[in-house]
């Protein structure tokens, strides 16, 4: 019988990340490029990564958050700017007014559109709004932190937070 080495050695490289210092964008390429390098942790066009972070609206010229989140079937070891979906995080929390529970997950899908950020913004996988709840998903990852988490759990707020890990709640 085969046994699987559960050891998986740290690949972020502090000093390259702080040449990516600023650039939030570019901070997620990283991370997410460094998970989906091994198929340890990930499967090939599998996981999801997400982060957050300032822009400038271009019709307002005010200051809003996006959370940018892998989009709909990229791959995160190959993941490109081009390959993240932006969205406004105030319409995304928006949605909770209409979301009652997992019976209304698939339905939520249809009103990404109306939360992106740049229309032209590639499709957000189906986790993107359990994504908007959490600060920084792949960093906690590319650290070797497991999180275990539901749309469901995340969006309704019952995320239980236990020494930086992030777990769905039981019972």
């Amino acid at each position: 019988m085969a046994t699987i080495d559960e050891t998986v050695e740290s690949r972020w490289d502090a000093a390259h990340a702080a040449t990516l210092n600023g650039d939030e964008v570019a901070l997620l390429l990283y991370r997410s490029n460094l998970l989906g390098a091994d198929l340890r942790i990930t499967n090939y066009a599998g996981g999801n990564t997400s982060g957050k972070s300032e822009e400038r609206d271009p019709v307002t010229g005010q200051t809003t958050t996006v959370l940018w989140v892998k989009g709909s079937g990229g791959d995160i070891g190959t993941l490109t700017r081009d390959g993240l979906a932006q969205l406004r995080m105030e319409r995304l929390l928006a949605l909770r007014e209409r979301y009652r529970g997992p019976q209304d997950e698939d339905a939520m899908v249809g009103f990404y559109d109306h939360c992106l950020f740049h229309p032209k913004s590639r499709a957000p996988s189906i986790s993107a709004l359990s994504s908007s709840c959490l600060k920084n998903l792949s960093r906690r990852l590319a650290e070797g932190l497991p999180i275990a988490t539901n749309m469901a759990a995340a969006f309704c707020g019952r995320v239980s937070v236990d020494s930086g890990l992030m777990r769905r709640p039981f019972g």
